[in-house]
């Protein structure tokens, strides 16, 4: 195969995305919206944000953010390679603009995340992964699955259970993390500003 001959292949691809694009808009403007499935997903990512707002630890609110947002990029990956491949599909859409389930890989798995983080923080963190990956693999999945949410085509909860455990265990790594020093302490502007200031008040208490 020819680069230009690659290029026009990718030129057809990216045209049956947009018809998949035009195909899903549809779906959710003329079938799924307003639909009790429809609110139930939206729910779904709107809920456990307000939850974790009202009942996280607030002394390490941007700790825990770190980690969820990291939890929230691993999930989405993992997501995209999963439907790309064909190995599950997300029949029922909020949104038309994507192939995955926003509330999904956006709240439930990032905010659950953040929740096991900071409930019992001196647990075994392998034991904590266990109870987060069997939860979401075995029991979070088939509810999704019963309500036409999720559709694992070609795929067993199991091998989902390794992947919210390592994704997990990522997350506890990237919550003990301690470099978060802010930055500006480290600019030398600031700190001869600082100087100064200390500078002028000795000499204010001389005079």
């Amino acid at each position: 195969m020819t680069l230009e001959e690659a290029i026009k292949k990718t030129d057809e691809a990216y045209g049956l995305m947009v018809q998949a694009s035009r195909l899903m808009t549809d779906a959710v403007m003329n079938g799924f919206l307003f639909t009790w499935q429809w609110w139930a997903g939206v729910s779904l990512a709107v809920i456990p944000w307000m939850l974790w707002f009202f009942f996280r630890k607030k002394e390490s609110s941007d700790r825990l953010l770190y980690a969820g947002f990291l939890v929230m990029l691993l999930a989405s990956v993992m997501d995209l390679l999963g439907t790309s491949s064909g190995r599950w599909t997300y029949p029922m859409k909020i949104l038309p603009t994507t192939a995955i389930f926003l509330p999904y890989q956006f709240t439930v798995i990032p905010v659950s995340a953040m929740f096991f983080l900071q409930i019992k923080p001196n647990l075994n963190p392998f034991l904590k992964a266990i109870v987060f990956a069997g939860l979401g693999a075995y029991i979070g999945l088939p509810l999704l699955a019963m309500y036409n949410f999720y559709n694992p085509k070609n795929w067993a909860y199991t091998y989902s259970f390794f992947i919210l455990m390592g994704i997990y265990l990522v997350a506890h790594w990237f919550s003990r993390m301690n470099n978060f020093e802010r930055i500006e302490l480290n600019d030398p502007k600031k700190s001869n500003r600082k100087l100064d200031f200390n500078v002028l008040r000795r000499k204010e208490k001389i005079r």
